[in-house]
């Protein structure tokens, strides 16, 4: 479950950009701001908002709280996948794992391309790339875990690897 923090807009900050009351009220910077407005991890009224939304008294500003905390607290942070083939040691973790497979796993079939998040499972890239008559991938299918870790490691099975298939990546940098 996500923590978060609720704020309720008083008649003194009424008519205040969204980004500029924020600002004030949880001290972090204007670009982080922004980019977490454009992730949904601040709603007001139950909705996603622009930083140039003039906030009224009474709204309703939910925060949660994950990615200010990683922020402040200058964390180490590890993106995990599926989880397969992943061993952990029984000690405390000091870091954030952070497992974006619920949120970013796109595909998409068009003109013979596949476009396709890191968070798909192999399996699903390899169902839906045999059922739209695209061939290549077949050997991945008992491959497991995502897209993303796939192309990490340049996972393969008999004599064929994912690079073999591979035009281009959009990367997220987490900074």
């Amino acid at each position: 479950m996500k923590s978060k923090k609720t704020i309720i807009v008083d008649s003194a900050s009424n008519g205040v950009r969204l980004d500029k009351f924020l600002k004030e009220k949880l001290n972090i910077p204007f670009s982080l701001l922004h980019k977490e407005l454009r992730k949904k991890s601040i709603k007001v009224n139950n909705k996603k908002k622009l930083g140039s939304y003039r906030v009224k008294q009474d709204d309703i500003i939910d925060v949660f709280k994950e990615f200010k905390l990683i922020h402040k607290n200058k964390s180490k942070v590890y993106y995990l996948g599926s989880g397969s083939n992943l061993l952990v040691h029984d000690n405390d973790i000091n870091c954030y794992v952070i497992s974006p497979t619920k949120v970013i796993k796109s595909l998409m079939i068009q003109n013979n391309v596949i476009q396709a998040d890191a968070g798909v499972m192999l399996g699903k890239l390899v169902k839906e790339s045999i059922r739209n008559e695209l061939t290549g991938l077949e050997s991945l299918a008992g491959v497991p875990g995502t897209l993303g870790g796939a192309l990490k490691m340049n996972a393969g099975a008999w004599g064929s690897e994912i690079s073999n298939f591979l035009v281009s990546v959009d990367v997220i940098d987490s900074k």
